[in-house]
């Protein structure tokens, strides 16, 4: 309490100093961790301190105290459940990933019901979020996404997560714009169709035409167009040329790969538009699932 007697002593120098340090982390008891996260969060919030200042102050790095300051922040039935050992502290951590109190205590109700770990809370508080790390994220981009309005939530106890994007529907729009560009540029150059996957679709099987040999490559295969080996790659990759007769009767895919960059797939004859046997043949042709 407030009003109990705290003894204190004037210690001279001559009095050993090691068994005063001895006392002093024997005797006394260790402050709760979520008494540190308040302590934190006092001094920045109510006395102005800055981040830097406090951990100056104390001797730690700024990424710890900004982890504190994230855990004082979760709601405060959640820090009292903590200190009566009801949950532990990587399911805090957990909850620290939104600043939505209502979305925390909800998933704490939940949870309490069954059984609450760090994996899936998280899960449950970031439904409808999109890692930042997904390839629809790295496609967009995050500098586009911030533009559009959208917002990104971060999870400073996750190293492995960059954060998540939290407005999926933003996300899918702009990914789906971006595609659009991408198909209107390819019906442009005169393809007979251009189909862009938001999703990869690996059900259906096309046939294939083969590009034309670029004009610095001498060596083909006359029947199939394809360039004999040289034994040299070139350092950057050559664009695929096609006669018009063959844009006239085949097509373009267009993906995003796992890299968040676009991959185009060009030459490819869709299944309605071949004969029964040029359909068995494609069927052997099963797309890469990279």
């Amino acid at each position: 309490p407030k009003d109990h007697p705290v003894p204190c002593r004037v210690l001279t120098e001559d009095e050993d100093a090691g068994e005063i340090s001895l006392a002093e982390n024997v005797v006394r008891v260790a402050m709760h961790p979520a008494d540190q996260f308040e302590a934190f969060h006092a001094l920045v919030h109510e006395k102005g301190q800055s981040i830097a200042q406090v951990a100056e102050r104390f001797g730690v790095e700024t990424t710890l105290v900004e982890k504190r300051l994230k855990l004082a922040s979760v709601h405060p039935k959640l820090i009292a459940a903590y200190r009566k050992e009801e949950i532990n502290l990587d399911c805090l951590m957990a909850f620290a990933v939104t600043d939505d109190h209502e979305a925390q205590l909800l998933v704490w109700k939940e949870g309490r019901r069954g059984y609450l770990d760090p994996r899936s809370i998280r899960q449950a508080l970031t439904e409808g979020s999109i890692p930042a790390s997904h390839r629809l994220a790295r496609f967009v981009g995050q500098d586009a996404y911030l533009a559009a309005g959208g917002t990104i939530t971060r999870d400073l106890f996750d190293s492995k997560n960059d954060g998540y994007f939290a407005d999926g529907a933003l996300l899918m729009q702009l990914a789906t714009d971006r595609l659009d560009a991408a198909m209107e540029e390819e019906r442009a150059a005169g393809w007979k169709w251009v189909k862009a996957e938001l999703e990869n679709d690996y059900s259906t099987y096309y046939g294939r035409v083969h590009s034309v040999t670029p004009p610095w490559q001498d060596e083909s295969d006359d029947e199939t167009g394809e360039c004999e080996p040289t034994g040299e790659e070139d350092e950057t990759e050559q664009p695929e040329t096609f006669t018009e007769e063959d844009m006239a009767r085949s097509g373009v895919r267009i993906r995003i790969a796992e890299g968040g960059y676009l991959d185009i797939d060009r030459g490819l004859i869709h299944p309605n538009h071949q004969s029964r046997a040029a359909c068995a043949v494609a069927k052997t042709e099963k797309p890469d699932p990279a």
